[in-house]
């Protein structure tokens, strides 16, 4: 990063993830240079180039005084930039250039480039929760099972967007393993060594493409959102599909909804989990927190 001359201008840092989604990111750059208010911003694009890369560039913005740092991608990238402004003064601005974007969907920004940028230039700051697993941030949802493992199968997939998700999940349907768990939430057992298809910790409901998951979740409410979907034949769990359009996926007779601050969900198998769409194994405790206020978001709401 380049120290820029303030003139009074407040100081703006682009983080672009070159590889994320299925955005050109010579075109998002016309059209920051295009659409940014220049007599606001003393703006950079800095591109990544190596994992947590993002994370770096935006606590170097927070020790240099900048004013926000804009993550231009999806969830994925949105999660490694705010890792770094968490707890800080720095404002978290959103560029959707990924695949699902869902954190930017559900905060009124879209999946439109340009109204994200006039966002930029005049939205509101929202002080927002942010939620952990075994330390690790996510801003949007984080979860274990089947979800999580469609999450780590994706990175390796060639095509992006939704057809490919959809085609990695299809595949995997027909030979998915329900794997045991207990869940204890805010010191209270839940569930005790039963089979589960998913398990989601939600701080905002949605996934990609305006997919609710955790209608009840509200980024800014001091709780973590839990909906466990118990083992069930496949049928009855893609029967139960529709219930992403109407906002009532977890009034199906398959899942359970709790609230907590703190949840714990105890692996009796290897298994898969996933912060914010990036699947990772997991074995054991896998402890989620909350960190109330701890993050401000520049949002079209």
């Amino acid at each position: 990063m380049q120290n820029i001359p303030q003139h009074n201008k407040r100081k703006v840092v682009f983080i672009l993830n070159p590889v994320s989604g299925i955005s050109k990111k010579t075109v998002i750059e016309d059209k920051i240079h295009g659409l940014i208010d220049k007599e606001q911003y003393a703006y950079e694009i800095v591109y990544t180039n190596h994992p947590n890369h993002g994370t770096e560039i935006a606590r170097e913005a927070v020790v240099k005084g900048y004013f926000m740092v804009v993550a231009v991608g999806g969830d994925g990238s949105v999660n490694e930039v705010s890792e770094g402004l968490i707890g800080s003064d720095v404002i978290l601005g959103i560029i959707p250039a990924g695949s699902g974007n869902g954190y930017a969907m559900y905060l009124g920004i879209g999946r439109k480039v340009e109204r994200a940028i006039k966002i930029l230039n005049n939205g509101q700051v929202r002080l927002m929760d942010t939620g952990s697993i075994n330390g690790q941030p996510f801003v949007n949802l984080s979860g274990i099972g089947f979800d999580a493992k469609i999450a780590y199968l994706y990175r390796n997939v060639k095509r992006r967007g939704f057809w490919g998700y959809f085609k990695t999940a299809c595949r995997e349907t027909g030979s998915f393993r329900f794997n045991r768990y207990s869940v204890i939430i805010d010191g209270k057992e839940i569930l005790n060594d039963r089979a589960c298809f998913t398990i989601v910790v939600a701080n905002a409901p949605m996934y990609g493409y305006g997919f609710i998951i955790a209608p009840k979740a509200v980024p800014d409410d001091g709780k973590l959102e839990v909906v466990i979907f118990h083992k069930a034949p496949i049928w009855r769990i893609f029967f139960s599909l529709w219930r992403f359009l109407n906002h009532s996926m977890h009034k199906t007779s398959i899942a359970d909804r709790y609230t907590g601050e703190t949840v714990e969900i105890i692996c009796h198998e290897d298994s898969f989990a996933h912060t914010d769409g990036e699947g990772f194994t997991v074995s054991g405790s896998q402890v989620f927190t909350l960190l109330p206020k701890s993050l401000k978001v520049l949002t079209g709401n």
